[in-house]
């Protein structure tokens, strides 16, 4: 049986060293990855169901919104992006 998207992101990001702030929950078709310091809740990338196995990325902006970028892909894929190339979005702040 395949493992719930949340679990299998939660355990993706953990397997990278210096990202054990990172949590993730769901809201609907969404997965929030966000961390917890000490003066809230700070969003760091959604992942959005679009169909069978594929998801969208979206990063946050200054204002508070939501921005969709343009990669797609598996969950495993879209992890990928955010640690090799877009890691500073997943930084503790």
């Amino acid at each position: 049986m395949p493992e719930e998207p949340i679990i299998h992101l939660q355990r993706k990001l953990a397997a990278h060293a210096g990202l054990e702030h990172l949590r993730v929950k769901a809201r609907g078709k969404d997965l929030l990855i966000y961390s917890e310091p000490s003066d809230g809740i700070e969003n760091h990338a959604k992942i959005t169901a679009l169909g069978k196995q594929q998801w969208g990325l979206s990063l946050p902006l200054h204002t508070g919104r939501w921005e969709r970028t343009q990669f797609v892909g598996s969950i495993d894929d879209l992890v990928v992006v955010l640690t090799e190339m877009l890691g500073f979005h997943l930084a503790q702040r």
